[in-house]
């Protein structure tokens, strides 16, 4: 493992953290309470340290795929595109498997796709910006 491994983890891991107490815990927790967590019957006070290492261990694989799809872009480009694939490849079998598990209706649906979406999309773009510009030798 390098140092710019080790720091992309943190960075992504801390800023997946962030938006979601921004955009679950601030500005949707009623909606988020009321259309998707109510209806699911899913109730505060759950395991607070294994939603933890999921997003670290999400940002382990970020961090580990990021030099490898490389492409040659700034850094906002390509953690741009790397959280947009990982958002995608996450959110949408996420938040179906949730809707049919817990019958939650499509609007709701499409909030939790774009919440996930966006708390993922700012890892990638910290991880992205962590490690900077590569060369062929990074």
């Amino acid at each position: 493992m390098n140092k710019k491994f080790l720091l992309a983890t943190l960075a992504g891991f801390v800023g997946n953290v962030v938006a979601y107490y921004v955009l679950e815990e601030l500005l949707l927790k009623t909606y988020m309470k009321d259309n998707i967590y109510g209806p699911a019957n899913v109730g505060e006070g759950g395991s607070f340290i294994l939603p933890l290492i999921a997003v670290l261990v999400m940002a382990l694989v970020m961090a580990y795929v990021y030099p490898k799809g490389y492409e040659g872009g700034t850094p906002l480009a390509e953690g741009t595109r790397l959280g947009l694939l990982m958002g995608i490849f996450f959110s949408v079998p996420f938040a179906l498997f949730f809707t049919m598990m817990f019958s939650i209706a499509f609007g709701p649906t499409i909030v939790l796709i774009l919440v996930s979406l966006l708390e993922i999309l700012v890892m990638g773009l910290l991880v992205g910006l962590t490690y900077g510009e590569l060369k062929a030798t990074d």
